[in-house]
């Protein structure tokens, strides 16, 4: 019995069905090479590391980054088109090639190796996009496309952010002390009008947090936020350290144990963003403007990168919670007596995502 082939862009792997080809292309994760060439349909392209101490890596013809696996997906969803088909349908297997050959030729694009400092465009040339018929591949689910964020170059002088805590065990001990302190308070009530009310956690069972509206946006925007593997730990959102209240190093924590953790450290960095008081001196603090990010999407990928070479582990979210912190030490993060009043850029509203 035949069956149809579904190469794998970035293995020998082939498989029988389209959506057995799409889980395995997403189980691509691997982030050892900076450099990797995907063969689609005969063709070679090469996708590239966003930087050569980075794990994602970043389309070739556009600013999405994200997981190798994902970025490929994409490519094949957003920059190949089918002629014969405007809308995908998922499992057909109508005019996608039973069998495909590598390459073993060089590279058609030249490239050279990426330094830190150095941007894409500058080491990879990008192709044009393909004219040739696409096969119908699934299109990208919605926790797929959150991970795929736009690539965030803004850079912030370290060395000037976190000069009262020079180091990382300074650093992540700073920031995992502050939040052990509040971890059992509403992050909502706390950020927001400083009241220490220990009755919940989560922001949507914060009777002040609903009747402010902002709940569905801050659902819409802990969703977009994937992080990079070894980074964030997945469950609660802390660096992976024991300085955050016993965390496993480099290990997850246990599932719904670390409650306040995670409400905190995802409710602070989407509370700056949406009320001027609290971003206009924390972004001013970091040397941003009030409208450094001309989205919400770019501002989230811009807390999931990471901030400080080498040290996988801090993220621009904790850098953004440190400097929320040490401000607040400083008593210049003035708390109306009324409280803050939420209000996003006009430019780029939470909601619209």
């Amino acid at each position: 019995m035949h069956f149809e082939e579904f190469p794998c862009p970035l293995c020998p792997e082939t498989l029988r069905t389209a959506e057995l080809m799409y889980d395995h292309v997403v189980g691509h994760r691997e982030s050892s090479r900076t450099i990797v060439r995907a063969s689609i349909h005969d063709r070679d392209i090469l996708i590239a590391k966003v930087s050569s101490l980075d794990i994602l890596y970043a389309c070739p013809l556009c600013s999405v980054s994200g997981p190798l696996g994902a970025v490929c997906l994409h490519y094949l969803n957003t920059h190949t088109s089918s002629p014969s088909s405007k809308s995908p349908i998922p499992g057909s297997t109508r005019d996608y090639p039973s069998k495909r050959k590598r390459s073993l030729s060089p590279a058609r694009f030249s490239f050279s190796s990426p330094s830190p400092s150095s941007s894409l465009s500058s080491s990879l040339s990008r192709p044009l996009p393909p004219s040739y018929p696409c096969p119908n591949i699934p299109k990208l689910p919605a926790h797929l496309k959150r991970a795929l964020l736009p690539a965030c170059t803004i850079e912030i002088n370290i060395s000037a952010a976190i000069s009262s805590h020079p180091t990382p065990e300074k650093f992540f001990g700073y920031v995992g002390f502050s939040l052990g302190n509040v971890i059992s308070t509403c992050p909502f009530e706390a950020i927001m009008h400083g009241r220490s009310s220990m009755g919940h956690s989560f922001m949507w069972r914060c009777p002040l947090a609903r009747s402010s509206g902002c709940v569905d946006r801050f659902k819409a925007w802990k969703r977009m936020l994937v992080f990079p593997a070894f980074s964030n730990c997945l469950r609660c959102g802390c660096p992976q350290r024991s300085s955050f209240g016993g965390h496993p190093d480099c290990a997850p924590c246990a599932k719904d144990e670390r409650e306040g953790w995670k409400s905190w450290l995802l409710a602070l960095p989407f509370l700056i963003y949406e009320t001027r008081a609290l971003r206009g001196p924390i972004f001013r603090f970091l040397g941003l403007q009030d409208d450094s990010f001309s989205t919400v999407k770019e501002y989230a990928g811009w807390i999931v990168t990471r901030a400080i070479p080498l040290e996988e582990q801090a993220t621009n979210l904790i850098l953004i919670v440190y400097v929320y912190f040490l401000l607040q030490s400083k008593g210049e993060l003035i708390m109306p007596l009324d409280g803050h009043t939420m209000e996003a850029p006009s430019s780029s509203p939470l909601s619209v995502v």
